[in-house]
């Protein structure tokens, strides 16, 4: 079961934030967040929207942010790699799989749509 208390427990608006973050090649600033989660994710946040993820990100230890000047930007301290194993784990525990067992069972499920 999903344990909001985690460390690595995201709501779905802050996961697209981090994807977002995780994906570019360089630290982003505040409007480029929006920027890309509104071209990626179909959205119309706002600057101030954004910066409320953010603020929590950062509060959560996801992201960090670094000042020059007047401009903020983030950098991500949680990797992707590690945000990923943990949704994995959710995921096998909630249906009372192994690792392997719940991607064997994706497999044979996707093979029949997508033959290799």
């Amino acid at each position: 079961m999903i344990d909001r208390t985690n460390k690595y427990y995201l709501t779905t608006a802050e996961m697209l934030v981090m994807r977002a973050i995780w994906l570019a090649d360089h630290d982003l600033v505040l409007n480029e967040v929006v920027r890309d989660c509104n071209a990626a994710y179909g959205k119309d946040w706002k600057p101030q929207t954004v910066s409320t993820y953010l603020s929590h990100l950062v509060q959560k230890q996801f992201l960090r942010m670094d000042r020059n000047g007047k401009i903020y930007s983030y950098h991500p301290i949680v990797k992707a790699q590690d945000y990923m194993k943990y949704n994995v784990q959710n995921f096998v525990e909630f249906w009372g799989l192994s690792p392997a067992e719940a991607i064997k069972r994706l497999q044979d499920e996707m093979i029949p749509y997508y033959p290799l």
